[in-house]
């Protein structure tokens, strides 16, 4: 027998699966002790049987069909059927989740202007309340309002929750949650700003959902991304909470008068494209007050009493704190992809083999969640690795969103054109020029770039101020007060892209790189004296533009060879002192190799430097050739300095082969040839290195004296690097004096000064030196754990430890494994590979011998 109902009460339709009885009978239970009339079938229907009239005629006159949405629910063939037929007969549907199942594309159409309901685990007093206002909305008005708590149908306006029910959790954003719904409660306008794709309306939402118990009267969520006319705003506000248009009198003060001082919230989704409204909201909210508005929009609207609250992307940094299993020891953007994979392939798992691919792909995409989401499923396809090598260029793959996802949310470039169409030709050609800068750039470089071109209409700072609102560009505000701008890198890749198209590209390449020549020249001027942390900042802020502007010009022919290479030439103690020879070397070879740079000064620069990279990469012999053409060229050209700069790297050849004579002459050349070209620094820099070759020679008491001398001066001219690095070398010497306390504190101070700027490598080199004085001093555990961070450290960088010390290391290592034993020596090497740059260093400077970790 199948149900009949006792009364021609309005009734809603139960849509379940067999398999679900339980949990339904229980829901369906609650329900009608709200008042709410059930019909539900209660026969098994094998699948493909025939349903019999009688499902069909309880649809047909159904007031609403009330779908149980679970995994076997959405998989039955009978349940499908069911929402079909109700389709068909034009009855609402009405989804209670059970538990968390993504929608079939088949029903995601049908189902994709329903309100979801969650119910899965929950008590009935916190989502049955949410039925019956849904209910009553569909016009199912037999139920009685003392048992619902809905207001009367007399009432201006009902009590309504109608938000949407997200089918996918909310991943990695409880502290912004908490922070909205903070603003929420003190202030009665908070807008949710950011770029595309980054979250606002899934934040908003859940902010909404967590808010309902503090709106009795309702929490509304309103779409405005299918308008453009702002007229149409307060008309769509009212149509969606029931309000009818009265008569003559304009429909802002009959919403203003059916609100009237109702506790509600209104969630404005998308407000961007029709900002002009704003002043519409704000009347509203100066009429009813007790309204609050939360908006979504990709620019703030700027009126009196609003607070922005600005949605960053998800982290991507890897937390420090779990397993690498994509939960709680990741990022939440990696557990935001992990997730979204896990939909499309149930069988996905983040391994030790993907997790760094995952981390990659997440940290390529910015953090931005739409586009995570986007390329999380291609892992259907595409393992991680694949995928990651898929975003050399991510406009391209971060396609087919969705389908009951909004058209600007089915592709990154969608999301990206949304907020573009949106600004005038002259921020369009704005924004065009701006994405010639890769990883940020200031106020003073985007005007000498934007305005070299003499076709821009608009003042640059007012423009910058609209690609800011319009959430396009970034601005941070660095440690000196200078602000720096940026875009992400989708938003980047899709101006870059607009600028090739516009035929802008090849001059705007040429300014930039004209820029960063200049920038680098004035940097190169000043890295050696007083300024050096100031000009280490800057070239690091800006090391992706210099990069950016040497390949234009030495890789892709894009741009004037002569700009690249006065770049690359200008960085080479730059990327000397940061330990990046891998890097300067191969930029100086395109430098020798760019047509038209085959002789002259920049040629000669290139060579010298060239050499002095080989050499620090281990290539002694082959640095000769180069470091000695580029000398002679110098000094055939009158470059005195390059000249003395030369001598000085034929000098430390010569003392890395052994040929000590031959190394102190040159040195003692190169110091004059400094003092001639009147550079105290170069003479400072000679002593140094030729103190060390005094102490190679076993010549203690005279390095010393150099050494010093050489502190003295570098102290002078205010060259902190080198100033360490000789500090440096007079720990050496005491350590080989015996000395071993007095070398530590020598060893410590440049430890210190190495880390605040930034040079690892450095910083390798120096705990092997305090290893060997645990070894010394017998504190072997000690020891060995210095040992295993120098050694991952210098791994990090591909290279190996520097030549001169492998002698003294590799007997001091001998010593430890001697006294720890193989087993012992090993466990402590390996505590040592694991520990943080913070870890080994503060291992290194504690006074305690016999501290570990």
């Amino acid at each position: 027998m199948h149900p009949t109902l006792d009364s021609d009460r309005p009734y809603v339709f139960i849509s379940y699966a067999s398999a679900d009885r339980e949990r339904v009978l229980r829901v369906v239970e609650a329900l009608r002790g709200a008042g709410i009339e059930c019909w539900l079938d209660q026969h098994d229907i094998a699948g493909g049987a025939n349903w019999g009239g009688s499902i069909a005629d309880a649809i047909e006159g159904c007031a609403a069909l009330v779908l149980m949405s679970s995994a076997a629910s959405l998989a039955s063939r009978n349940v499908r059927q069911e929402i079909a037929l109700a389709w068909q007969h034009d009855k609402p549907c009405v989804p209670l989740l059970l538990d968390a199942t993504p929608v079939p594309n088949d029903l995601a159409y049908w189902l994709a202007t329903a309100q979801w309901i969650e119910v899965l685990d929950q008590p009935s007093e916190t989502w049955l309340p949410r039925v019956e206002q849904a209910v009553s909305r569909l016009s199912v008005h037999a139920l009685s309002p003392a048992s619902t708590g809905v207001s009367s149908p007399a009432s201006p306006m009902p009590s309504l929750v109608a938000i949407p029910t997200p089918l996918t959790p909310l991943v990695g954003r409880a502290e912004e949650v908490a922070s909205v719904a903070e603003l929420l409660r003190t202030s009665r306008l908070v807008t949710t700003v950011g770029p595309g794709g980054v979250g606002k309306t899934r934040l908003a939402v859940a902010v909404a959902q967590a808010a309902i118990a503090d709106f009795p009267d309702g929490v509304v969520f309103v779409d405005l991304s299918v308008l453009r006319d702002p007229a149409l705003v307060v008309p769509t506000i009212a149509a969606t909470l029931g309000v009818r248009e009265a008569g003559d009198e304009p429909i802002l003060t009959t919403l203003g008068r059916a609100v009237g001082s109702q506790q509600l919230l209104l969630l404005l989704d998308n407000v961007e494209q029709v900002i002009e409204a704003a002043r519409e909201v704000s009347s509203i909210l100066r009429t009813c007050p007790n309204l609050h508005v939360l908006a979504t929009s990709r620019v703030p609207l700027h009126v009196s009493g609003e607070r922005e609250f600005v949605v960053q992307p998800l982290s991507v940094g890897r937390g420090t704190g779990g397993p690498m299993d994509g939960t709680e020891g990741d990022s939440p953007a990696i557990r935001l992809f992990v997730d979204r994979a896990q939909s499309v392939r149930s069988d996905f798992q983040p391994t030790v083999e993907n997790i760094a691919a995952i981390a990659a792909i997440c940290a390529r995409l910015d953090g931005l969640p739409l586009a995570i989401e986007l390329a999380a499923a291609r892992t259907k396809v595409l393992t991680p690795m694949a995928l990651l090598a898929q975003l050399e260029h991510p406009l391209a793959a971060l396609t087919g969103g969705a389908r009951d996802l909004p058209d600007r949310q089915r592709t990154m470039a969608d999301a990206v054109r949304w907020s573009y169409d949106l600004l005038t030709p002259d921020e369009q050609r704005l924004f065009r020029r701006l994405s010639v800068f890769v990883g940020g750039w200031t106020m003073p470089s985007a005007e000498t770039v934007v305005c070299a071109a003499d076709d821009l209409r608009i003042d640059v700072l007012d423009g910058m101020s609209v690609l800011v609102d319009a959430s396009l560009v970034t601005q941070h505000e660095q440690s000196d007060d200078e602000v720096r701008f940026s875009m992400l890198g989708t938003i980047r890749e899709f101006a870059e892209l607009e600028l090739l198209a516009a035929g802008e590209h090849v001059a705007a390449y040429a300014d930039h790189a004209v820029l960063m020549a200049q920038m680098a020249e004035g940097a190169d001027a000043a890295i050696r004296g007083p300024q050096q942390r100031h000009v280490l900042r800057l070239l690091h802020a800006e090391q992706a533009n210099l990069r950016a502007a040497m390949g234009h010009s030495l890789r892709d022919g894009l741009v004037e060879g002569v700009v690249g290479a006065r770049v690359a030439v200008a960085l080479v103690w730059f990327w000397f002192i940061q330990g990046r020879f891998r890097e300067g070397h191969d930029w100086l070879a395109l430098v020798l190799e760019a047509e038209g740079l085959t002789s002259g000064l920049l040629h000669a620069k290139a060579s010298i430097g060239k050499g002095m990279f080989r050499w620090r990469l281990g290539e002694v012999e082959a640095a000769v050739e180069p470091v000695s053409e580029g000398t002679r060229t110098a000094e055939a050209l009158g470059d005195t300095w390059y000249g003395a700069f030369g001598l000085h790297q034929l000098a430390h050849l010569r003392d890395e082969t052994g040929d000590l004579t031959l190394a102190m002459r040159l040195f003692g050349e190169s110091i004059d040839a400094f003092v001639v070209a009147g550079d105290p620094w170069g003479v400072a820099l000679g002593h140094s290195c030729f103190g060390r070759t005094l102490y190679a020679r076993g010549d203690f008491e005279a390095a010393r004296l150099m050494l010093l001398q050489a502190v003295v001066e570098f102290e002078q001219v205010g060259d902190e690097w080198y100033l360490s690095t000789t500090w440096q070398r007079l720990a050496d010497v005491t350590l080989a004096e015996g000395r071993f306390d007095e070398s530590a504190g020598w060893y410590r101070a440049s430890l210190l000064q190495f880390i605040e700027q930034g040079d690892e490598l450095s910083v390798a080199d120096t705990l092997v030196r305090l290893a060997q004085i645990a070894v010394e001093t017998g504190h072997y555990e000690r020891a060995a754990q210095l040992y295993g961070a120098a050694e991952r450290m210098h791994e990090s960088h591909q290279m190996a430890l520097y030549g001169r010390l492998r002698p003294d290391y590799d007997a001091a290592v001998a010593r430890a494994r001697a006294a720890l034993g193989d087993d012992r020596m090993l466990r402590q090497w390996a505590i040592g590979r694991q520990m943080s740059l913070d870890q080994a260093t503060t291992l290194a400077l504690h006074d305690d011998q016999h501290h570990e970790i």
